[in-house]
């Protein structure tokens, strides 16, 4: 609480002097500025506040002390007068609602929304009234995130502190490389960029529906990412931390990675009809998937994501596509499915058979901590890498790899396997039981893990993970 102090004499001109500067103002204190608003006309309250509200200390917070002042001297204000006041407020708080200020003009349409954005950006590079004019928006609307802490209103906490990050975003050089991202590759899949969109269309809508998945999906990516980088920094692997940039700001989401679906349903929606026609051609010429399949997977599993006008769209655009689709699918008829020995179980999962090749020939061809001898050699490399993610049925006695570790060199091994890992893990409900799967692909093909039981190997992936 504020006590009378805090607001140091406070100079402040009452409504009925007409906002009469020359007029000699009154100094009142705390218990004085509660009677001054309560004395005022309804139809002066507005214009006292906003004279308040612009000479009030710029270390403190009006809207705190406005509601302290109401609370602390009920008795002085009747109901009409207190839904003034009210009314003051939701019209000050609705500078919560415009990111990008005057030049930003949101929609209910997340295309529109999008397009914007564009717009948006040339008029704002331009103008530095219009910067400086957002900045003082910032200002305010910390004034109203803090004001939500005290009031304890979490929900609006988290909508102020949105609204906060668009204006530090559209401040910053990094709007101008999210901007350049959707104008010069629209039908490529960046996921900030996706996200920075869907943080827009929220504002805009208040849709947490579609929201608060892929803010989720992002936070927990980049949380993981953290510490996976951290590790590296330690470490001094500047490969490693390169990568990050690269695969998520840098470059287009490839169709291989596991979160590919799920940001490949956000796209369509923030693309305008009439050009979704041209996103579904762009992405099936560099889909690995089968297009149908990511086509039918994608409106089934995030349905939420679909307008029924998209839905038609797209089942049309496949129609008229159907001899397409139908090379593609036999082009890429090996996805998901690895070249399994007899007697042998494969894992199943997002990677085509020439990849889960490559990536397994890593263990020759990338060495342990030490950089001086690889984890198998070339001829075992080639054989495991033949053999696929694929592991006996029955646990055999001998097993057929046996890997090289120096010092550190288990650690470094987990990281590589947990990349294979994380890009072959399944998106949908296939995916029950992969996690034992991979442990019994580790424990069934390498002697460094036959003494281990399942769910120590599990467990050591989980820490990887982390």
């Amino acid at each position: 609480m504020y006590s009378s102090s805090d607001i140091s004499w406070k100079e402040i001109h009452t409504p009925q002097i007409s906002y009469n500067l020359g007029t000699s103002p009154l100094f009142l204190s705390r218990e004085n500025f509660a009677f001054t608003l309560s004395q005022s006309s309804i139809s002066c309250i507005p214009g006292f506040l906003n004279l308040q509200e612009r000479d009030y200390p710029e270390n403190r917070n009006f809207l705190v002390f406005l509601d302290e002042i109401i609370s602390e001297f009920p008795e002085l204000f009747e109901p009409k007068r207190v839904n003034a006041v009210k009314t003051w407020l939701e019209g000050k708080e609705r500078v919560l609602m415009e990111p990008a200020g005057t030049v930003f003009h949101l929609s209910e349409n997340i295309s529109d929304n999008r397009q914007d954005i564009l717009l948006a950006w040339d008029t704002f590079k331009k103008d530095t009234d219009i910067q400086r004019h957002f900045r003082e928006k910032y200002i305010r609307k910390k004034a109203w995130h803090d004001y939500y802490k005290v009031k304890g209103d979490i929900e609006k906490v988290k909508r102020a502190a949105l609204s906060m990050e668009l204006d530090k975003v559209f401040l910053s050089e990094e709007f101008e490389s999210l901007v350049q991202r959707i104008e010069s590759k629209p039908f490529d899949i960046y996921p900030l960029a996706i996200l920075f969109v869907e943080k827009v269309n929220l504002i805009a809508t208040n849709d947490t529906e579609c929201f608060n998945p892929i803010n989720q999906k992002v936070k927990a990516y980049l949380e993981r990412r953290s510490a996976h980088l951290h590790n590296s920094i330690r470490k001094g692997n500047l490969k490693a931390m390169s990568s990050f940039y690269r695969d998520w700001v840098g470059e287009p989401l490839k169709s291989t990675d596991p979160d590919f679906p799920f940001f490949f349903a956000y796209t369509p929606r923030q693309i305008s009809s009439r050009n979704l026609d041209f996103f579904l051609q762009y992405q099936l010429k560099i889909c690995t998937h089968p297009f149908v399949k990511l086509l039918e997977d994608s409106i089934e599993d995030y349905p939420n994501l679909f307008e029924p006008k998209s839905i038609r769209r797209v089942r049309v655009w496949m129609e008229s596509n159907a001899e397409k689709l139908a090379n593609q699918r036999k082009q890429t008829e090996g996805w998901g499915q690895t070249v399994t020995p007899e007697g042998y179980h494969k894992v199943k999962g997002n990677l085509s058979p020439k990849e889960i090749s490559k990536r397994l020939m890593d263990f020759y061809e990338r060495k342990d901590l030490n950089n001086t001898k690889p984890f198998l050699s070339e001829e075992r490399a080639e054989k495991l890498s033949k053999q696929g993610l694929s592991y006996p049925v029955n646990e055999p006695a001998i097993k057929p790899f046996k890997l090289h570790f120096e010092h550190g060199g288990m650690t470094r091994f987990y990281e590589l396997m947990y990349e294979i890992y994380e890009s072959h893990r399944p998106n949908t409900s296939t995916k029950s039981g992969y996690k034992r799967q991979f442990a019994k692909f580790l424990k069934h093909n390498f002697e460094n893990f036959e003494g281990k039981p399942l769910e120590t190997i599990m467990r050591d992936l989980r820490k990887i993970s982390k």
